[in-house]
C-alpha cells in the first residue's frame, strides 16, 4: 500500500513539472511574437515618415529651382554689352617694336655667319698642325720604347722558374723628358715580373726633352713590357 502511494505521488510531481515547463515555454513564445510585431510596426512607421520627408524635400527643391533660374536670367539682362574697341595709339608703338626686333634678328644672323666662318677657318687650319705634331709625338714614343726596352730587367729567379708574361705600365713624360705618375696598368699575374717592369721605368727615370714642334706639356703612355724565355 505504501509503495502504491509513493508511485502516485511521484507521477503527480512529474505531471506538475511538465505542465509548468509547457506553460513557461508558451509564455516565452508569445512574448517574442509580440516584440517582433512591435518592431515591425515601428519599422513600417519609420519608413512611412522617411518617405513623407523625402516627398517634402522634393517639393521644396522643385520650388527653389525655378526661382534660381529667374534670378540668373535677370542678371544676364542687366550686364551691358562691351564693344570691341580698337587701340589707336598702340599701333605705332607696335610697328616700332617690330622694326627693332627685325633689326636685332638681322644683326644676330650676321654675327652667327661671321662666327661660323671663323670657326671653319680654324677647323681647316688645326688638323694640319695636329697631324704634324702627332708625327713628332709618334717618333718620340718609338725612340722612348727602344730606350726603355734596353734597360728592361728580367729577374734571374723568374728565368729559372720559367715565369713569363706581359706587363703594361702607365706613366707620363714631362716636357723636360722626366717620368712621373708611374702605375701598373695590367698585371702578368707574376709579382716578380710586375715589380721588375716598374723598376725598369723608375731606373730609366728620364729621356730627352720634347721637340719644339710638340706643344703638349706631357705625354701619357701605356707601355707593354714582354717577358719571354727564348
Amino acid at each position: 500500500m505504501n509503495k502504491f502511494i509513493i508511485l502516485l505521488s511521484f507521477l503527480f510531481v512529474l505531471l506538475l513539472h511538465l505542465f509548468l515547463f509547457l506553460y513557461y515555454k508558451n509564455h516565452q513564445i508569445y512574448k517574442t511574437q509580440s516584440t517582433n510585431t512591435k518592431n515591425s510596426i515601428e519599422i513600417n512607421l519609420s519608413k512611412i515618415t522617411i518617405e513623407k520627408n523625402i516627398e517634402k524635400t522634393e517639393e521644396i527643391v522643385k520650388k527653389i529651382e525655378p526661382i534660381k533660374e529667374k534670378k540668373v536670367e535677370k542678371k544676364q539682362e542687366n550686364i551691358p554689352k562691351t564693344k570691341n574697341l580698337k587701340p589707336k595709339n598702340n599701333s605705332k608703338k607696335q610697328e616700332k617694336q617690330e622694326k627693332q626686333e627685325k633689326q636685332e634678328k638681322s644683326s644676330k644672323t650676321e654675327e652667327q655667319k661671321q662666327s661660323s666662318q671663323n670657326n671653319q677657318i680654324n677647323l681647316t687650319e688645326n688638323p694640319k698642325d695636329d697631324l704634324e705634331e702627332q708625327k713628332f709625338i709618334d717618333e718620340y714614343g718609338r725612340k722612348l720604347r727602344e730606350e726603355i726596352s734596353k734597360n728592361k730587367i728580367y729577374p734571374n729567379i723568374s728565368k729559372k722558374l720559367k715565369e713569363q708574361g706581359i706587363v703594361i705600365i702607365n706613366f707620363k713624360v714631362a716636357k723636360s723628358g722626366l717620368f712621373f705618375d708611374i702605375k701598373l696598368e695590367s698585371s702578368s699575374n707574376k709579382n716578380r715580373l710586375d715589380e721588375a717592369a716598374i723598376n725598369t721605368i723608375i731606373e730609366t727615370k728620364k729621356y730627352k726633352p720634347f721637340d719644339e714642334n710638340i706643344k703638349k706639356e706631357f705625354i701619357e703612355y701605356n707601355l707593354p713590357l714582354e717577358y719571354k724565355i727564348n
